[in-house]
């Protein structure tokens, strides 16, 4: 059922260089973008001794960088995936000195995040094991490795046990993903090279990567989970072989597991993906008995984690003004200004908050300036950065998934698995639409925005027009967004 497919020649020739994909897999870095990187890992590195003044930081540091790469290289894996890792890796390390700075003036403290103080004390006195801590903290296995990460800290005897090592860790997995992110885009753009490369540099300069990798929070390894699974499936569309799809049940099968310990309710998703995804593949083939027994199976489980996702989310709606509440607490000036939220979103009914929600999660926080105030913790002034990212970059989504809608489904690999992508960014945002609102919830999931960001190809006058136009109505919301809120504050 699953046999090995060759791309058609027609899927090849919109690209660049594609009859050069093999040399092109084992090319060498990009050394002015290496060379940059590591600058920027020595600065970021500084700054964070200059915080926490912890020599193991420094050696954390590097070790981790030279893990990384050194993983990189193992795995085979190109120039643009070795890049994407040190790039993003190291932004996250330079990010990192400056949240620890910024922290230690304003708040005389290494780390102002509620969670990253919570996780610092868990480390400190827990020697439990991972179904122990379930009862101390819902993001065990985190827990654990960072408990890990101390003990062998403290066995080497380096260091005073600053927590920024553990950080240092979140920024080897935001450099893990950026890897696995660039592997998405070399399976759906086919040796394109300046779109490959363009995948991971959007990726590094996303704020909620930045905010994943530099402060102490769990939502790393959640990301790099569901990015692997993202992997996984867009591979199996793209070569349906049976390699491919014991790989993607490996991958999936453990990244589920690891998840469990992670993000729980979170666990459930990959099997409404796994259904997702085939009943993508289903559609763009002929009935087949097999595939109809295949397709009802996938609803059987669809249905059944429908069942838990809906618990979830009666859950997560009761819990939305709690979470609120403490990530806001002592930052008043930040509830006031995010006032456009609460009076819209939070209290419509949910066929309206389905929508609105979305637009919500995709266009948060408004206003624009809420968040950039001297005296908010680094954790609001991160996500205010994401903002900025998200407005930028979503035009290109926009283009992305017009162009796909009007190319239309193909029964080919390649238009399979780019609209898989598509809908997994729409249901994510949905999902999270409808119940926490929490930009940092969708974080978890924006594997598929990045690869949407990075997919447009604009070359002709009539291209260059749409994109024009979808920037001129996206900004002209994001005003209109701005205007409302101005009447809401000011009534």
């Amino acid at each position: 059922m699953f046999e090995s497919v060759k791309l058609k020649t027609s899927n090849r020739v919109e690209y660049k260089n594609a009859e050069n994909i093999e040399n092109f897999r084992s090319s060498g870095p990009v050394t002015a973008d290496i060379f940059m990187s590591i600058i920027a890992l020595f600065i970021g590195v500084a700054f964070v001794y200059v915080a926490d003044q912890d020599l193991s930081s420094i050696v954390f540091a590097v070790f981790f960088a030279m893990f990384g790469m050194s993983t990189v290289v193992l795995l085979k894996g190109n120039k643009y995936e070795f890049r994407a890792f040190i790039l993003s890796y190291s932004i996250c390390v330079l990010i990192l000195g400056f949240s620890l700075n910024y922290s230690l003036a304003y708040f005389d403290m290494l780390m102002s995040t509620i969670d990253s103080n919570k996780f610092i004390n868990i480390i400190a006195d827990s020697n439990r094991t991972l179904e122990e801590l379930r009862y101390v903290v819902d993001a065990t296995l985190p827990a654990l490795i960072w408990k890990y990460l101390a003990d062998f800290r403290s066995m080497l005897n380096i260091g005073d046990g600053g927590p920024a090592v553990y950080v240092l860790l979140n920024s080897t997995l935001i450099g893990f993903t950026s890897v696995f992110i660039t592997k998405i885009a070399n399976e759906l753009f086919v040796g394109d090279e300046k779109r490959i490369k363009l995948a991971g540099t959007i990726f590094s300069l996303c704020g909620m990567g930045w905010l994943f990798g530099s402060l102490l929070i769990r939502d790393s390894y959640a990301l790099l989970l569901n990015t692997l699974g993202v992997w996984v499936i867009v591979k199996v569309l793209v070569t349906p072989n049976v390699k491919n799809l014991i790989l993607a049940l490996i991958v999936c099968s453990l990244s589920a597991s690891f998840m469990w310990y992670v993000r729980e309710k979170a666990f459930y998703l990959f099997f409404m993906f796994a259904f997702m995804a085939i009943g993508l593949w289903y559609l763009k083939s002929k009935f087949s008995p097999a595939k109809v027994i295949l397709l009802l199976f996938m609803m059987i489980v669809a249905i059944l984690a429908f069942d838990q996702i809906s618990s979830h989310t009666s859950m997560a709606t009761d819990a939305t003004s709690e979470e609120s509440e403490k990530y806001t607490a002592g930052s008043s000036s930040q509830a006031r200004s995010d006032s456009l939220g609460a009076s819209l979103v939070v209290n419509q009914p949910l066929p309206v908050r389905l929508i609105v929600g979305s637009a919500y999660v995709l266009i948060f926080p408004i206003p624009i300036w809420g968040y950039f105030q001297l005296g908010l913790p680094e954790y609001f002034i991160i996500k205010g950065l994401h903002g900025v990212f998200m407005i930028l970059m979503m035009p290109l989504v926009i283009y992305s998934s017009i162009k796909l809608f009007k190319r239309g489904p193909r029964k080919d690999q390649l238009s399979t698995a780019r609209f898989f992508v598509f809908f997994y960014f729409l249901v994510t945002v949905m999902l999270v639409g409808v119940t926490t609102l929490e930009t940092r919830h969708h974080g978890q999931f924006l594997s598929a925005f990045i690869i949407l960001a990075a997919m447009p190809t604009v070359q002709t006058q009539l291209e260059r027009g749409l994109l024009k136009k979808i920037r001129i109505s996206w900004f002209g919301l994001i005003a209109f967004g701005h205007v409302i809120w101005f009447l809401l504050r000011f009534r």
